[in-house]
């Protein structure tokens, strides 16, 4: 199945961007790692991930509460499609109230994700080359305070 997503407007120069930082397809990092796990521990949200998208997929470079099968996904079936469209965090307290997720086959089925948050990754030239996102199971609020310590990281 394929979710509709956006394209940023300057997608063919956010890739040309990602590849020139040559991490598709790199090992785990323990330094990625603890970024990872400092998020999902700062939101009390049992899912953290590092991932990198470029023109076809996201690519997790780092994750936590993830199984090691997850490696990529294609971008067509990502929320962080979403994020990488903006320069600010996309909060969603509940994704099954929200237009545009509602219907997305990772909160309607398997993992069953409700609630996203992710920060884009924005490079010195400004392209948005992937995202840090905690994810949880069921709704949840975050403070301001937590919102800009995710923006920080």
């Amino acid at each position: 199945m394929t979710f509709s997503i956006p394209i940023p407007d300057d997608d063919v120069k956010r890739v040309e961007a990602l590849d020139q930082y040559l991490i598709m397809n790199t090992e785990p990092e323990i330094s990625f790692d603890e970024i990872t796990e400092l998020a999902a521990e700062l939101l009390g949200c049992p899912v953290s991930y590092i991932e990198f998208m470029n023109e076809d997929k996201q690519f997790f470079k780092s994750k936590y509460g993830l199984s090691d099968e997850y490696i990529e996904t294609p971008r067509d079936m990502a929320i962080c499609a979403h994020t990488i469209c903006q320069n600010d965090l996309l909060l969603v307290p509940d994704l099954t109230k929200d237009d545009r997720f509602s219907e997305h086959p990772i909160v309607t089925g398997a993992p069953n994700i409700v609630f996203y948050a992710g920060m884009p990754l924005i490079t010195p030239s400004g392209h948005a080359i992937g995202t840090i996102c905690a994810v949880d199971f069921e709704t949840r609020e975050i403070s301001l305070n937590l919102q800009e310590s995710l923006r920080r990281l």
